[in-house]
């Protein structure tokens, strides 16, 4: 054998074997075992050989090789064969690998690692929505003001502001789930790229391996790489919506804001200033954030004008980037977990924000429509010149006066409102704002009460999904592990 490069060893060689060893030695295996025991069923190779082969892989199934890169073999699917080789001799190990390639192997446990991974950041997805419909029902009276352009808007409830944020969350698992049943195609059989003579059962490996069905087309299931963009597009949309959250959530932790107060054990002080409360974990959870967002970034150049075909770019190239990615998603779902579990939001300075500004102004021109009969942009002027004074003024909707109101509208409509001194009052507070807005979707807390007990059974419903997929899972490989041990004991029979 020629030697190899030691610079090729050391910087492409070597670490691709770790990553395989690391993480796609027990999908590999699992695919070698369904492989050997349909070309059993199949009556393709002898039976003889097939036990032993099976007899090889099940005693190494749980035990990774040695962490030192041999160059002796290629990579790691090679010094698999060179050990079963070295056990059953060359004329039985030989059988093994009859209608196979590297190419459909590698592209069957890449599809297995990053199923895993799916259902791994559905899990903590679902934790980081549960939590946050959690304080939603803790919050759901917690009259707040909201922000529109970053200025004052309209009243409405931190519980109304968390269902929003749990509404992303669920979207992120819809596309989670979608992009699952993409992923969970088998493409072994496909070999090289044109398939095989030999009569093998393609859909007999899928089940054996756990997946819903075939990437049919055999050149798709081997060049196919628009499942790893789907998943870093995925991932990064669900990054995206997290990162907003944790703007706001920094932005209220903020002293001119002094709505949030994040758990003694999340933050960190100063050196030298004894009354500094640094929320740290907001700042770690933001730049994890990034730093994804990064990593997704990087996996679509990856995929980007190379060739249709089994090749390094979305093979073993883009496989650590990968990892990277779910490695940081599911670091971010963990810290954003921690985060919510032991938040405190301030809801008296949050309700006196709401009263005291003008943000129940909308509220005021509506109640000039219903009971004054004004047209919309009528009672919107009315409402903007009776702002307008206030702040001239300085002072806010709560301490203006329905004589102010009037005078505006005869300044605008040549007459008095006509409204009384309780419709005016009740119209400027901010707990009438959101108890009137019950239409779908509206801040009123019987329609969040709704809302949020949707979200719950939409919680329980993706759990119970993901369960039956792990379930799935795991029935495949006990069914595959009972006919490989079978075939084992089978022997020369």
């Amino acid at each position: 054998m020629v030697p190899r490069s030691s610079v090729y060893v050391d910087e492409i060689l070597a670490p691709c074997y770790e990553v395989s060893r690391r993480r796609f030695y027990a999908a590999m295996m699992t695919v070698n075992l369904a492989h050997v025991c349909m070309l059993d069923r199949c009556a393709i190779i002898p039976r003889a050989a097939a036990s032993g082969i099976v007899g090889a892989l099940l005693a190494r199934i749980a035990t990774p090789p040695a962490a030192a890169y041999d160059p002796r073999h290629e990579d790691l699917f090679f010094q698999v064969e060179s050990e079963i080789t070295g056990e059953i001799g060359a004329e039985a190990a030989g059988h093994m690998h009859v209608a196979f390639s590297r190419n459909d192997l590698d592209a069957a446990m890449f599809r297995m690692a990053l199923r895993d991974d799916l259902l791994d950041l559905a899990e903590r997805l679902q934790a980081v929505r549960a939590q946050v419909a959690a304080l939603a029902g803790a919050h759901l009276d917690t009259v707040m003001v909201a922000h529109t352009h970053n200025q004052q808007a309209q009243p409405t409830t931190l519980a109304h502001y968390l269902m929003a944020v749990e509404s992303n969350l669920r979207r992120d698992t819809e596309r989670l789930a979608g992009l699952y049943g993409r992923v969970n195609l088998s493409p072994m059989g496909a070999a090289a790229l044109g398939t095989t003579s030999f009569p093998i059962d393609r859909p007999l490996v899928a089940g054996w391996l756990g997946f819903d069905g075939l990437v049919e087309n055999a050149y798709d299931a081997v060049s196919a790489a628009d499942h790893v963009l789907e998943a870093a597009a995925t991932v990064a949309v669900m990054a995206a919506g997290l990162s907003r959250f944790v703007h706001d959530l920094m932005l209220w932790a903020s002293n001119e804001f002094g709505v949030l107060q994040l758990d003694d054990s999340l933050v960190q002080i100063s050196s030298i200033m004894p009354q500094k409360r640094n929320p740290v974990a907001l700042e770690h959870l933001r730049a994890v954030l990034s730093r994804l967002l990064g990593r997704c970034a990087a996996v679509f150049p990856l995929a980007h004008n190379v060739p249709l075909g089994d090749i390094n770019d979305v093979g073993d190239d883009l496989q650590p980037l990968v990892e990277e990615v779910f490695r940081e998603s599911k670091r971010a779902l963990d810290l954003t977990l921690e985060v919510l579990r032991c938040v405190h939001f301030d809801t008296g300075l949050m309700a006196a924000r709401a009263r005291a500004g003008f943000s129940a102004a909308t509220e005021l021109a509506d109640t000039l429509v219903r009971e004054a009969g004004l047209p919309f942009r009528q009672a919107h002027r009315v409402v903007a010149r009776f702002v307008a004074g206030l702040r001239e003024a300085g002072e806010t909707l709560p301490t203006g006066s329905l004589a102010g109101l009037d005078a505006a509208a005869r300044v605008e409509l040549g007459r008095p409102t006509g409204l009384t001194e309780e419709a005016c009052r009740q119209a400027v507070d901010p707990q009438v704002f959101v108890a009137r807005r019950t239409v779908v979707g509206g801040p009123a807390p019987v329609e969040v009460r709704r809302a949020l007990a949707v979200a719950v059974a939409d919680v329980s419903a993706a759990r119970q999904a993901e369960a039956g997929r792990r379930q799935k899972l795991a029935a495949a490989r006990a069914d595959l592990l009972a006919v490989a041990r079978a075939l084992a004991q089978a022997g020369g029979t």
